[in-house]
C-alpha cells in the first residue's frame, strides 16, 4: 500500500501524534507513507526516522490512497480526489467552524469530492458539520464511523 497523508502541521498535537503512531504500524506492514506538509514540527524527525518521507510535492498518481488529516486542507481533497481515492478526516470542533479561514463552498467540494469522510465524534457530524452533510445529501452512519456519500 502506497499511502500519502496531507497534515498541515508536524507539532506534536493530537492528528500528528495519532498520525506518528499509526505510521509506525502501517511501516511495520511494509506500507510506504509520504508526508505531505510545510511543517517543521518535531514530529518530522520521528516520520522520517520511521521511514516516511516528508515533504511539500509528490506525485499524487503514485499512490493507492491519500488521507487528509484536516479540514483546514479542504482545498487539497478537493486536488487530489480526481487522481487517488481520497479519505477527508475531520478533528475539529466548534474552534474550526468559527474561525475557518476559507469559503464555505471550499469545504462543501471537499465533502462532496471525497471519496469517503471520517469524523472523529459523532459531534461533528451530528451537530457541527450537520448542514453541509445535508445540504450534500450525504448520509452519516453514527459515530466516529464512515460517512458515506449518496441517497
Amino acid at each position: 500500500m502506497k499511502l500519502l497523508v496531507v497534515a498541515h502541521e508536524l507539532a506534536p498535537t493530537g492528528p500528528v501524534v495519532q498520525l506518528v503512531e499509526l505510521a509506525r504500524r502501517w511501516r511495520a506492514m511494509g506500507w510506504k507513507i509520504s508526508v505531505l506538509s510545510r511543517g517543521r514540527g518535531t514530529c518530522r524527525a520521528e516520520l522520517e526516522r520511521l521511514g516516511c518521507e516528508v515533504g511539500e510535492t509528490f506525485n499524487v498518481k503514485e499512490y493507492d490512497l491519500a488521507l487528509v488529516l484536516t479540514a483546514v486542507q479542504a482545498r487539497r481533497v478537493v486536488e487530489l480526489a480526481p487522481h487517488v481515492r481520497t479519505v477527508f478526516a475531520i478533528h475539529e470542533g466548534h474552534a474550526f467552524v468559527g474561525n475557518f479561514k476559507g469559503a464555505p463552498d471550499t469545504l462543501a467540494a471537499a465533502f462532496r469530492a471525497a471519496h469517503r469522510i471520517l469524523f472523529v465524534h459523532e459531534f461533528q457530524h451530528d451537530i457541527l458539520f450537520r448542514p453541509f452533510l445535508l445540504a450534500l445529501r450525504i448520509r452519516a452512519l453514527r459515530g466516529s464511523e464512515w460517512v458515506k456519500r449518496g441517497g
